[in-house]
């Protein structure tokens, strides 16, 4: 899973990146760097992400691609 999946699920989720900072203890700004691609979204960032939304990296795609499909944005 890469950082715009993982956004995808954090907005499915319906979390800011603020609340979204606050539930997995980082500040606002580093959540907004990692999501602009400044920081490197790292297999140990995603499990303890993945883990402070209580889902599985399979949920995690299942939210990402009807994510995609609510939006429109199924390239499939």
């Amino acid at each position: 899973m890469d950082i715009k999946q993982f956004v995808k699920v954090r907005k499915m989720k319906g979390l800011s990146q603020p609340q979204f900072a606050r539930k997995v203890g980082y500040s606002h700004g580093y959540i907004a760097a990692l999501e602009a691609g400044h920081r490197p979204f790292t297999k140990r960032l995603q499990r303890k992400f993945l883990d402070a939304l209580g889902i599985d990296e399979e949920e995690a795609e299942v939210l990402a691609n009807l994510y995609d499909e609510i939006r429109g944005d199924d390239k499939e």
